[in-house]
């Protein structure tokens, strides 16, 4: 059964949160009282984590007026070697488990790249970023690309690849995005909501890329 929502684009300037922590109706209250219009959440790569994403709970998001999307997890935020093998596995875990608890098509489900092993060729990396972008986008999702800290390619990189929505984590130096398109959601630290982990929560801004793109989600109906 597919989430009550509808498919839409951010807008510049909207403010919400990620978290791999499963939101509570005390986090969501606290969220409106921040203004928040979102919420991105954690789907699988393989194995289950406690804090995936269910049904019950986008719908609940749903429900609180916040849009929704969903990242996968990462391997490791220090030490992993991509290949394209993995790129396919991962794309093709994320897109059956976004499709087994509602998440329609047409919305970003965004891909973690962060904490590669330095070793990694640059070629392991882009293999890996092309092969994940391609099983979702094949599954009619909107790929989209979380850069995060030694993401192992540099600017001009990751801007070669496929990707036409970028993420930028809050440790990121300006520098360090992806060259000439630039990212559409900036992650910033701030302290969690109610209930969730704050190791594991950061505050996100839509911020628009120089081409004008934005992210595209699930909104609330009406």
């Amino acid at each position: 059964m597919s989430l009550i929502g509808t498919v839409t684009n951010a807008a510049v300037g909207q403010v919400g949160f990620d978290t791999a922590s499963t939101v509570t109706q005390a986090a969501l209250q606290a969220a409106k009282q921040r203004n928040y219009t979102f919420a991105i959440r954690y789907v699988r790569r393989a194995v289950a984590h406690a804090g995936d994403l269910t049904q019950t709970e986008a719908q609940m998001i749903l429900n609180a007026g916040l849009s929704l999307m969903a990242v996968q997890y990462v391997e490791s935020e220090n030490a992993w070697t991509p290949s394209a093998a993995k790129g396919t596995q991962n794309g093709n875990n994320g897109v059956a488990y976004a499709k087994s608890i509602g998440l329609p098509p047409g919305i970003n489900l965004w891909c973690d790249l962060e904490g590669v092993a330095t070793s990694t060729p640059a070629s392991e990396t882009d293999a890996y970023c092309r092969a994940w972008y391609a099983a979702v986008k094949a599954a009619g999702y909107v790929p989209g690309l979380y850069v995060g800290w030694n993401p192992g390619l540099n600017p001009t990189q990751l801007w070669k690849l496929p990707f036409q929505h970028y993420w930028r984590s809050f440790n990121l130096n300006n520098d360090q995005v992806p060259a000439n398109r630039g990212t559409q959601m900036t992650q910033r630290s701030h302290g969690a909501l109610p209930g969730l982990d704050p190791s594991t929560f950061d505050e996100d801004v839509i911020t628009g890329d120089h081409m004008g793109g934005v992210p595209v989600w699930l909104s609330p109906l009406g």
